[in-house]
């Protein structure tokens, strides 16, 4: 894999695929690298890391052999890719990266933007990882022919033990559906 940029500045990145400008900051997450897995890996696509206070975010935008997203977020593409994700967070369980792992059943989270609606099918996984209980929240969706996974992660001391986390990620998620809606 290559790193398209080591973002230490306020460039955006382009993401040609799906013609979208992701800026250097989303809420109060600041862009600090790009990933470019499409060279090596066709279909793989790009993944951009956001950081913010105690937690961080992963966007994929990647095509899977797909034409169109007939249902939306039930998709049999969608559903399957959540599953996947669901299985990668078990088999880091199973590796011993994570302990006490423990993953919801997906639900349709829907945002409004303005006039528009965007929905993701979203699940949560708790897990303990280097001594520290963890939350993440993965949620997809599809997006001009090519699927969006977003991975938030913080200590559950943030995200779930105040209202902190929670505000992160709201600003976060309104950052990035205002850019999609756009």
């Amino acid at each position: 894999m290559d790193y398209i940029h080591n973002y230490t500045s306020s460039k955006p990145f382009y993401e040609k695929n799906i013609n979208v400008l992701f800026p250097n900051k989303l809420g109060s997450f600041e862009l600090v690298n790009v990933m470019d897995y499409e060279r090596q890996s066709p279909g793989l696509g790009v993944s951009l890391g956001y950081n913010g206070y105690k937690s961080n975010v992963t966007i994929c935008v990647y095509k899977k052999a797909i034409n169109s997203f007939e249902k939306g977020i039930e998709s049999d593409i969608i559903v399957k890719e959540m599953d996947n994700s669901i299985e990668e967070i078990y088999q880091m369980g199973n590796s011993g990266e994570y302990h006490k792992v423990n993953v919801y059943s997906p639900k349709k989270i829907t945002y409004d933007v303005g006039e528009n609606k965007l929905s993701f099918r979203c699940t949560i996984a708790n897990y303990v990882s280097m001594s520290e209980e963890m939350v993440s929240l993965i949620l997809l969706c599809g997006y001009k022919n090519h699927i969006i996974k977003i991975r938030y992660t913080s200590s559950k001391s943030i995200f779930i033990d105040t209202t902190e986390g929670e505000k992160l990620f709201d600003g976060f998620m309104s950052g990035l559906c205002n850019l999609l809606c756009q």
